[in-house]
């Protein structure tokens, strides 16, 4: 059987969303990593500006919290002056201790929020499908978009190929496997053209 080498077939990962935009057409010439198409996940984007919210409300704590103590730095000097810095620092060490665990909290807090943006920028990238091999596109099927998951066999939406690279696969008897081996010759014979001859 004679078979394409280097093939993909994009299938529809409904996981991802809803197809957006499929940018290839048939006939089309691809190289490794072009996008090929495009999903849209409302509930990812929604997803999203939530996390850019709570980022931006995060920096506001967290510079809160450092202007509370830039303000009890200058109420400590203050008080240092009038009673003696021993006496200023005792008397607001519980107000610092106490703002210096809400800033480390919010650090914590806006760190994970971070890590959050981190994953929902992998899974958008996901939305995005490239081409694994440099071919053609053999074909484009928008149907396949459509067609409900309870379907036997699912059909690729796209499916591309180097056509200058193919191969040939055979069956052999148990007998002729005790006789083949690495690096031997191997000539090709077809019923359709039988004057001609290949060599593998």
């Amino acid at each position: 059987t004679l078979k394409l080498k280097n093939e993909q077939s994009v299938y529809f990962s409904p996981e991802k969303g809803e197809v957006d935009e499929i940018l290839v057409e048939e006939g089309d010439e691809v190289e490794e990593g072009d996008e090929l198409l495009r999903y849209t996940n409302d509930s990812l984007n929604m997803e999203k500006e939530q996390n850019a919210l709570s980022i931006e409300s995060g920096y506001l704590r967290i510079n809160g919290v450092k202007k509370q103590l830039d303000r009890l730095s200058k109420k400590e000097k203050e008080l240092a002056e009038q009673i003696g810095e021993e006496e200023a620092k005792e008397q607001i060490e519980a107000e610092r201790e106490q703002l210096e665990i809400e800033r480390r909290s919010a650090d914590l807090d806006q760190k994970q929020t971070l890590l959050q943006k981190e994953m929902i920028e992998k899974q958008l990238k996901q939305l995005k499908v490239t081409s694994e091999v440099d071919g053609t596109v053999l074909e484009v099927n928008e149907e396949a978009v459509h067609v409900s998951g309870s379907q036997a066999e699912p059909q690729p939406i796209i499916r591309i190929a180097a056509l200058d690279e193919l191969v040939v696969e055979g069956v052999i008897s148990e007998y002729d496997t005790l006789k083949v081996k690495e690096g031997q010759v191997v000539k090709l014979q077809s019923d359709v053209v039988p004057e001609k001859e290949w060599q593998g």
